[in-house]
């Protein structure tokens, strides 16, 4: 009864798309742990500006606070981090009775390339992405600054994503 049971939540669980939390489409190819790294500005391949700064930031902040690289220029790096962000999407998660949004869906993507002195790619991270809900106020100033928190907070969570890649 008890192999059942366990059975029956297995079917349950997987036909309904869950997936354990955690796991990561990657696996870490090189490990920046010691090392003396650059992080280029992203280039933007999208119509928001300011967002390649923004993911930059939060990128650079989270592998300084990590404590396991020194961050340098570009001329004295042993790895370069490059990059594209290249999805900047909003979608309509909800609507009032008139037909107005209430929520957006923000969705940020990136690419990551890791290379070396030489400038060879050593490790690369296609289609990272991530996303953040917010709220859409009367005032259009408000709502954009919740735009731009949203992206500032997805952006963070790439940034752990990347480092736990990288370190």
């Amino acid at each position: 009864m008890k192999k059942l049971f366990v059975f029956s939540l297995l079917l349950i669980f997987t036909g309904c798309g869950y997936h354990l939390v955690g796991t990561a489409p990657y696996e870490k190819t090189v490990s920046l742990s010691g090392k003396k790294v650059a992080v280029v500005t992203f280039a933007n391949r999208v119509d928001e500006p300011g967002v390649e700064s923004i993911f930059t930031r939060a990128l650079t902040n989270e592998l300084l606070n990590t404590g396991r690289i020194e961050l340098t220029s570009e001329k004295n790096a042993d790895y370069i981090i490059t990059g594209d962000v290249v999805v900047y999407r909003k979608e309509t998660m909800s609507v009032d009775e008139k037909g107005d949004v209430l929520t957006y869906r923000l969705t940020l993507g990136v690419n990551v390339r890791v290379k070396d002195r030489g400038g060879r790619v050593v490790a690369r991270y296609d289609n990272l992405t991530d996303y953040e809900d917010y709220r859409v106020y009367r005032d259009i100033e408000r709502t954009k600054d919740a735009e731009r928190e949203a992206a500032r907070k997805i952006s963070e969570s790439l940034s752990q994503m990347i480092a736990s890649l990288l370190l």
